[in-house]
């Protein structure tokens, strides 16, 4: 019984430690209105492009007025160049990936203004994920098993190799 009464009397204050971060602010949300999403936050994960691995950061910018054309550099090279609309504009530019911890700055200049941030890149682990098309059939229930066999051996290609 003691464990049941400690269970009770949990608040949505003590539970929300466990969920994440945002899951956690949809019950608070006058703590995180009005705050600006960060200029620039590293993406732990890979993209291949023109044959090569690279790793992303997601550039969030607020911009008001007319379309400008907006550089940003990593570390003081450019990796990008592109014009921004009136609003809120995310994008992602990509640099190689890191094989220790390091610290990127992060800088755009949109005209005569320029914004800066330093993010941090973890490496990424490189794994290689198969997709396996599979479906699920009760023989009898939703065809005879004649017409099941030919539909699953259709739905995972298996019908070229045996042809």
């Amino acid at each position: 019984m003691e464990r049941r009464e400690v269970l009770k009397g949990l608040t949505i204050a003590t539970g929300g430690a466990l969920w994440p971060e945002s899951a956690w602010s949809m019950f608070a949300p006058e703590q995180n209105a009005g705050a600006p999403p960060p200029l620039a936050v590293p993406i732990r994960g890979l993209v291949k492009k023109c044959g090569r691995l690279l790793q992303p950061v997601q550039i969030s910018l607020q911009h008001s007025g007319a379309d400008a054309s907006a550089v940003t550099k990593l570390n003081g090279v450019e990796v990008d160049n592109r014009i921004l609309s009136a609003g809120s504009n995310t994008f992602q530019v990509l640099t190689g990936p890191v094989n220790a911890a390091q610290d990127m700055s992060v800088t755009v200049a949109i005209g005569d203004k320029t914004v800066a941030a330093v993010v941090k890149l973890q490496p990424v682990r490189k794994v290689q994920v198969y997709v396996l098309p599979h479906s699920h059939y009760d023989l009898g229930y939703t065809d005879l098993q004649a017409n099941i066999e030919e539909k699953q051996i259709n739905n995972n290609g298996v019908a070229a190799l045996i042809q």
